[in-house]
């Protein structure tokens, strides 16, 4: 493992310790390191985690264009399905600053992609559906938001995802339920 992997790994410890200014200096030092060596890989990932990181710090305008950089690297590699990840974290940002528009491309590309691949993930496709079935629901948009839910559900069933499945009951009943007319 290179210096830069192991300041990765480092990084992510002390992020999921809440030690998010020690991740975050370690993540520029992973960032210049593997920027020098030319390593597109390692850098989209320590893009990625850094973007995380920002987010953590309430910072999603700082993570879009961390988010977006990796994307593009990840789009040169032959891995879809962190592409499919990126893409949806990105997304996600973009959904965090309020920016609707900006965010359902990023759901439908990462949904695409992850359609795309044989056998996907159950809980990365379930991960990919429920963001993109928030916002149609948000925009009113039951009709659509409806069978998003059903899928994630199941998948989220199917690995034995809790959390997963309670949220996707709780919206698949609120959307199931009559609603009564204006007065």
């Amino acid at each position: 493992m290179d210096k830069a992997e192991h300041l990765l790994e480092k990084a992510w410890r002390a992020r999921r310790d809440r030690h998010l200014d020690t991740a975050h200096a370690d993540l520029d030092k992973a960032i210049i390191m593997s920027r020098t060596a030319g390593d597109g890989a390692v850098l989209a990932k320590a893009l990625m985690h850094q973007a995380r990181v920002e987010r953590d710090r309430g910072r999603p305008n700082s993570a879009v264009p961390l988010y977006e950089e990796a994307v593009r690297l990840y789009r040169q590699l032959d891995d879809p399905l962190v592409l499919a990840c990126a893409v949806r974290h990105l997304g996600d940002t973009h959904s965090e600053r309020g920016d609707f528009d900006e965010a359902m491309p990023c759901y439908d590309e990462a949904l695409a992609i992850y359609r795309a691949v044989d056998d996907p993930p159950a809980l990365a496709l379930a991960s990919a559906l429920r963001p993109m079935a928030l916002l149609h629901e948000a925009q009113g948009s039951n009709g659509i938001a409806l069978p998003l839910w059903r899928e994630a559900f199941d998948l989220y069933d199917a690995a034995g995802i809790d959390a997963g499945v309670q949220e996707c009951g709780t919206h698949l009943t609120a959307l199931a339920a009559p609603h009564s007319p204006s007065q």
